[in-house]
């Protein structure tokens, strides 16, 4: 069975290999890890459509990545890549706001 480190770094590889991770992190650094399990959650959720409608292709991870090139999105922390989402310090924290365009 796979402890916490194992799973941590397997998680990191299958981000790095959803090529989002470029997007991740500050502009004059390099990529960084993102949060949580965005890659698997995704791969999950593509494994669970597939299931429901086996006929339809659906794209791998990769879709994040590709997604973002297509719309040429670079990586540009603590602000989001599209530009619209922001960190913003309350007393108690961070809050994180994506007003619509």
């Amino acid at each position: 069975m796979a402890g916490p480190l194992t799973g941590a770094v397997a998680e990191l590889r299958r981000w790095a290999a959803s090529e989002a991770m470029a997007l991740t992190g500050r502009v004059q650094g390099p990529p960084s890890a993102a949060p949580g399990r965005p890659a698997s959650t995704v791969a999950d959720a593509l494994r669970r459509i597939g299931a429901v409608h086996p006929t339809v292709p659906l794209p791998g991870v990769r879709l994040l990545g590709k997604r973002a090139a297509a719309a040429d999105l670079r990586r540009d922390a603590p602000r989001s890549c599209g530009g619209a989402f922001r960190v913003l310090r309350t007393r108690d924290g961070h809050l994180g706001l994506s007003p619509p365009p």
